[in-house]
């Protein structure tokens, strides 16, 4: 391979990874949340009724479903999130943003939005 296109592989490659450290470095320092934590009450709060079905939070977040099982938990522990069983399918579980949840990410949102300025 051509040394100019592996620099420019190595720069794809690291350019997503200094960009969310960024992020998470100014958003650990203005409100105290993970990134991800953040990314997922994005998700929430755009959702109809702000809730996602756990496999498909799981799938926006590129978790497997452990993982994901593992996020929800934290974040229910800190007040963020609910999970709610589907009562016409007993299989389906919603991860539901709480009001905690909403006002966790309208502080974290103006952040956000300076740094993609």
């Amino acid at each position: 391979m051509d040394v100019r296109w592996s620099q420019v592989w190595d720069t794809l490659v690291e350019t997503p990874f200094g960009l969310y450290s960024t992020w998470e470095q100014r958003l650990g320092d203005s409100c105290s949340i993970p990134a991800l934590h953040f990314h997922v009450l994005q998700l929430l709060a755009g959702a109809p009724d702000g809730r996602l079905r756990l496999l498909d939070l799981a799938e926006a977040v590129r978790h497997s479903q452990s993982g994901t099982t593992r996020l929800v938990d934290r974040m229910e522990k800190e007040g963020l999130v609910t999970r709610q069983s589907c009562a016409s399918d007993r299989r389906v579980i919603w991860a539901v943003i709480l009001e905690k949840g909403i006002s966790v990410y309208e502080q974290a949102l103006p952040v956000w939005n300076e740094f993609l300025a």
